[in-house]
């Protein structure tokens, strides 16, 4: 075999450390862009269980005001489980409900997030908040919360 066919062989066996460099280069660039939006879109994703944990509150609480025509009524267990300073955590377990009652026909629930999966980076909506009117809130300063 010549010189020459022996380095044109070994030269197309494999890549050069710099050709890995740049792949590996490209993709640390892919995943720092990648990976906070993905982040973003998984707190944004477990939102769902403020609002079904709020929404089940204000069920309970619903069918407590037919029963007892108040809110607050002493028997009932969804007003006691979320007031005076106690709270349930959701479902899925990255928020906890805490109840206001300002009179016997008005609430607020709020859904504040817990440290688990980190939902408490969520800085644009950091707590949903729900009255006996159906009204819809949250604080953070983002727009789309719910």
């Amino acid at each position: 075999m010549k010189n020459a066919d022996f380095k044109a062989a070994r030269r197309s066996g494999g890549f050069s450390l710099i050709e890995l460099m740049v792949v590996m280069l490209i993709v640390g660039i892919i995943a720092a862009i990648a990976y906070p939006s993905y982040r973003n879109y998984v707190i944004k994703s477990h939102r769902a269980d403020a609002k079904t944990a709020l929404s089940d509150f204000a069920q309970r609480l619903e069918r407590c005001y037919t029963q007892y025509n108040a809110y607050d009524d002493a028997n009932c267990k969804a007003h006691n489980a979320i007031s005076s300073g106690n709270s349930v955590t959701s479902d899925e377990g990255y928020y906890k409900i805490t109840g206001k009652f300002a009179a016997s026909d008005q609430y607020i629930l709020t859904a504040t997030p817990t440290t688990y999966g980190g939902q408490n980076q969520d800085t644009g909506c950091s707590t949903l908040t729900l009255d006996q009117t159906g009204t819809k809130g949250s604080t953070g300063g983002a727009t789309d919360c719910w």
